[in-house]
């Protein structure tokens, strides 16, 4: 008898909870630091951004003004793409819609976002520490930190979300069965021209 689906997604959300802190107690001190550092550089860099929207109120009416008020249609009952007109992809407005159901529209715009540099940032870190070490990686980390004030990061856009997403993807591609097998594929036929092309990118990154 086969397990329900849910505990099945349940138990598979607890491995990778098991090794994601098994992987943080094998970096000890080190990776708590590197983290503990994010979590300042961020929060100094959040405490800035939500002082100028504040007192400004500059970002209020760019993207941040459009999505929640898709979110207050889709509280409301309304249409989405129907009562309010945005190109942006649903599961953005669910996700405001969720943030404006949980507290008033706009006050923790900039805690998630920051939330969610901190968390690419960590992903950045990883990527870098397998190819160039935990120094470079954890500076590629930092500087996505300060980077991100120049791209309006800690404001309510939708690329930071994209960029976590595109993140997550490419290290599962990564670690993906398919990818060991096209390198392993890349070492046997190293030097032929007959390796696929889906795997010749897997295996160059």
């Amino acid at each position: 008898m086969h397990d329900p689906p849910f505990a099945v997604c349940r138990d598979k959300a607890g491995e990778a909870v098991f090794v994601v802190l098994k992987n943080i107690r094998a970096g000890s001190h080190r990776t708590l630091l590197g983290i503990l550092s994010y979590c300042l550089v961020s929060g100094i860099i959040a405490a800035i951004m939500y002082s100028l929207e504040y007192h400004t109120g500059a970002w209020t009416d760019l993207d941040a003004g459009r999505f929640h008020e898709m979110a207050r249609m889709i509280i409301e009952g309304s249409s989405c793409y129907a009562s309010y007109i945005d190109p942006k992809p649903p599961l953005l407005f669910f996700t405001v819609s969720l943030m404006d159901i949980v507290s008033p529209a706009g006050s923790i715009d900039v805690l998630l976002m920051t939330i969610i540099n901190i968390a690419c940032a960590f992903l950045i870190w990883e990527i870098g520490r397998e190819d160039y070490g935990s120094i470079g990686g954890y500076t590629a980390g930092l500087l996505f930190l300060v980077i991100s004030v120049f791209t309006e990061g800690y404001f309510l856009f939708s690329e930071q979300f994209c960029v976590l997403i595109i993140l997550l993807a490419f290290i599962m591609a990564r670690r993906s069965a398919f990818a060991g097998a096209c390198v392993s594929s890349s070492r046997l036929r190293a030097g032929s021209n007959n390796m696929p092309p889906s795997c010749s990118f897997l295996s160059s990154i």
